[in-house]
This record gives C-alpha cells, sequence and structure tokens, in this order.
C-alpha cells in the first residue's frame, strides 16, 4: 500500500462512518465512490499522485521563441 491510497481510503471511510452516524446517506455515498476511485487509481496508477499525472507539466520544454514577446505592428489613425 502507498501513502495515496491509505489517505484516501482513511478520508473516503470517515465519509462513510459519519454519513452512516448521522443519518445522510449523501456523504456516505460519495465517500463509497471515493474508496472505489481510490482503489481504481492504485490499481492503474491514475490520478494526481501517481506519475505526476495532474497540475501542469513540468516535463514540457519551452523554446525561446515562445516565451520571446511579439511585437504588435499597429498603424495610428488620426
Amino acid at each position: 500500500m502507498d501513502w495515496i491510497l491509505i489517505m484516501r481510503l482513511i478520508m473516503g471511510g470517515s465519509m462513510i462512518i459519519v454519513g452512516y452516524q448521522a443519518g445522510d446517506y449523501t456523504p456516505a455515498t460519495v465517500g463509497m465512490f471515493f474508496v472505489i476511485y481510490s482503489l481504481v487509481s492504485a490499481k492503474y496508477k491514475i490520478g494526481c499522485g501517481y506519475n505526476a499525472s495532474c497540475g501542469t507539466d513540468t516535463n514540457r520544454r519551452y523554446s525561446s521563441k515562445t516565451l520571446s514577446k511579439k511585437e504588435i505592428e499597429y498603424t495610428e489613425i488620426n
């Protein structure tokens, strides 16, 4: 088991327990789907936390052409 899976299971399990104790099945249902999602994402290593697959792409290389400012040509109207 990895840390990401453990944290997701704790969060989903606590939502299930709180929803069951309060008699509100909406958080319990969301917690159940969160537990299922965490198990699937741990098996296939998808989602945030695995393989840097969320957020910005840090491996993307930018050329100097994309970072330079483009000159804007305009005509002044009197």
